[in-house]
């Protein structure tokens, strides 16, 4: 037994409750965590595979949740899980949660960190309960399984539990905004990337996604600057740029036409009170000048290589 897995069985020890979990699954349990889902912490996002055709790329809901996602970045083959019922229905409460919350399979397999434990093992508990509630809710969805060769070794999480806790009604709105960026992981985007001025920036805008075929484009400046970012918005313009996306991602857009991989179809859902606690938070931040092109054509051909069913079916097509 090398040290690794030794390592791995001692935080699993550590971080297992002393009897196997058992979540209960109450109306109200299962209502927060479709909302922590779908509309906070996005799992769809990776777990589904994605429309290309439509704006904002959204999941296809007949695939929501089954899987079958790539992470091309990693490699070809690394895929994302099935986390409908029919991909974790062998998996204990107890097994879900540490997978979630440390990074650790069943099998004892640290998961790669592009799925990031390390931001859900600093929730509270009960969040995460809350999470594989909805998940146990859901129909299951017959989708792989699919390969998951993420390369490299990878450090099991030792979980942090309320670390990063959603505060109380009585806070401050932009602590509120402060949690729910973090959980959303938003800075994961609109980090900043241009000059040495600008970049590592937080939510400076800048970074690029490229899609041959379908386009170059590039996140926002979330910054208080007035010309570059969005200071001169008000709450109101905020938030009615929100609603104004609801259903956006219902529209089809053809290849080389404006879109975005902003995901409106999760975040203009987004209650009025969490939209508006964002504002807040974003008028906190020191503002950056940084004039963001937001999309260009990008000529090229269209590649199947998000979907792996879309992969399997070109590959088979041409045999």
């Amino acid at each position: 037994m090398n040290r690794t897995t030794v390592a791995v069985l001692l935080l699993l020890a550590s971080i297992s409750a002393s009897a196997e979990l058992k979540i209960d699954l109450s109306e109200e349990r299962i209502a927060r965590g479709k909302y922590l889902v779908h509309q906070t912490t996005g799992c769809d996002g990776c777990h589904s595979e994605r429309e290309r055709g439509f704006y904002s790329f959204p999941p296809k809901q007949r695939l929501l949740l089954a899987g079958g996602n790539i992470f091309i970045d990693i490699g070809p083959r690394a895929v994302s899980p099935n986390i409908t019922p029919y991909g974790l229905g062998s998996w204990s409460d107890q097994e879900v949660f540490d997978a979630i919350t440390a990074g650790v399979r069943p099998d004892g397999r640290v998961l790669d960190p592009v799925m990031p434990y390390q931001v859900y093992g600093r929730m509270e508990a009960e969040q995460i309960y809350d999470m594989i509630a909805y998940l146990r809710s859901i129909e299951p969805i017959p989708a792989g399984p699919y390969p998951a060769e993420f390369p490299g070794e990878h450090t099991a999480f030792q979980p942090r539990f309320g670390e990063l806790a959603r505060p109380d009604d009585n806070a401050p709105e932009a602590e509120l905004g402060a949690y729910l960026v973090e959980v959303a992981r938003c800075n994961a985007c609109h980090q900043g990337v241009g000059h040495d001025a600008i970049n590592n920036q937080p939510y400076a805008g800048g970074r690029e996604f490229r899609a041959p075929g379908l386009g170059l484009m590039r996140a926002a400046n979330l910054t208080p600057d007035p010309t570059t970012g969005i200071g001169a918005w008000s709450r109101e313009i905020f938030l009615a740029r929100f609603k104004a996306m609801r259903g956006s991602w219902q529209t089809r857009v053809e290849a080389g036409s404006a879109n975005t991989v902003m995901h409106w179809w999760q975040y203009s859902d987004m209650t009025e009170t969490d939209l508006s606690a964002i504002f807040a938070y974003l008028r906190t931040l020191e503002p950056t000048t940084n004039s963001v092109v937001r999309f260009e054509p990008l000529p090229g051909q269209i590649v199947n290589r998000r979907s792996w069913s879309e992969m399997q079916a070109a590959s088979t097509s041409a045999q």
